[in-house]
């Protein structure tokens, strides 16, 4: 079903609430008959077999970014200047 629908691909940004439990971490692993593998900012990785995200909201990173910021600020090149020379 994972596979099927693509709800979300490796390397994506996911969060979703599991039995009570809030996930959220980096998808690194969908397999077909394996769960799938996402990892925390903990760097702990959590197992959730692939049934629970047809019941489950998942929220991806790819929406969030349009609430980012994407401004861009120049910085300006300067030699570096001992004090003591």
């Amino acid at each position: 079903m994972i596979h099927a629908t693509r709800p979300f691909v490796v390397n994506e940004w996911i969060q979703t609430k599991i039995e009570g439990y809030e996930v959220s971490g980096t998808v690194k692993h969908v397999g077909w008959w394996s769960p799938t593998i996402v990892r925390g900012e903990d760097c702990q990785a959590v197992h959730i077999p692939n049934h629970k995200f047809t019941v489950n909201v998942i929220r991806r990173r790819k929406y969030l970014d349009c609430y980012r910021n994407k401004e861009e600020a120049p910085v300006a090149k300067t030699p570096c200047v001992n004090e003591g020379d």
